[in-house]
């Protein structure tokens, strides 16, 4: 793994030195993209725009007790349907990621460096149809063909700072959390900052960033995610319940 610049984590390191609450460990391994990626103990990430020395990656993921460089990504600069790669440290791909359609909500996972059916690992959609300051997103995996309830959900949100939760299934039983750091604005307003990621024990880190990287870029905040995902607005939501009072049916789960 590659050593990462500590200068420029070191704001990270303190913010995380506090230690964070540990929920009993799942009944079983929460094993997507590989169990390599599955350790006994949680996995605190950040994930960092931009970043300098980081060989052209559009995002480089760091491992915030050793600093080490554990992740890539790549986002393709003309691409109709969004396409974008999570690299290891060495540059080879794990996933490519893009939408099923140009103009569709739905994202689609592959292995590696494929956009093959046959290499699908999971999809992801919008459980809500209109924009709001909240976000609910479905995550169906590949064998899950008739989608009738989700294997997994986020919910988050976007007022100020991108923040979610990814949580088992359609429960309470939350996996991993992200929350994002503003460091700095830049001249046209947008924000220059990173991603907190909190991973649970027994959890696929690696298929948390990657579902961090689609609501990233169906949650344009700022000028890293992709405008024309969005579909419409409507009032804002303090929480996720209250959606159903601004009249918007949020999930197809319930």
């Amino acid at each position: 793994m590659d050593k990462y610049n500590e200068d420029e984590f070191q704001s990270v390191t303190v913010n995380l030195a506090q230690p964070r609450y540990t929920p009993p460990p799942l009944a079983k391994l929460v094993n997507v993209i590989g169990s390599l990626y599955c350790e006994q103990y949680p996995v605190d990430l950040s994930m960092k725009y931009g970043t300098s020395g980081n060989e052209g990656y559009d995002y480089v993921v760091v491992d915030n007790v050793s600093r080490n460089t554990i992740f890539n990504i790549n986002q393709v600069f003309f691409s109709f349907r969004g396409k974008r790669a999570l690299l290891d440290s060495a540059g080879n791909p794990l996933v490519t990621i893009q939408r099923k359609t140009i103009f569709g909500s739905r994202w689609q996972v592959y292995k590696g460096d494929s956009t093959d059916d046959n290499d699908l690992l999971f999809k992801v959609e919008k459980s809500c149809m209109r924009e709001s300051s909240w976000t609910n997103l479905d995550v169906f995996l590949a064998s899950n063909i008739e989608e009738n309830i989700c294997d997994f959900k986020i919910k988050g949100g976007y007022t100020w700072e991108r923040s979610c939760v990814v949580y088992l299934g359609h429960s309470s039983v939350d996996i991993a959390q992200m929350h994002q750091k503003c460091d700095s604005w830049n001249w046209r307003g947008e924000i220059n900052g990173f991603n907190v990621v909190n991973v649970n024990p027994h959890v696929d880190y690696a298929f948390i960033i990657a579902l961090i990287m689609i609501f990233n870029a169906v949650n344009p905040r700022d000028h890293h995610g992709d405008t024309h995902d969005r579909i419409s607005s409507c009032e804002p939501a303090k929480d996720i319940s209250s959606c159903e009072s601004n009249g918007v049916v949020c999930c197809k789960c319930d």
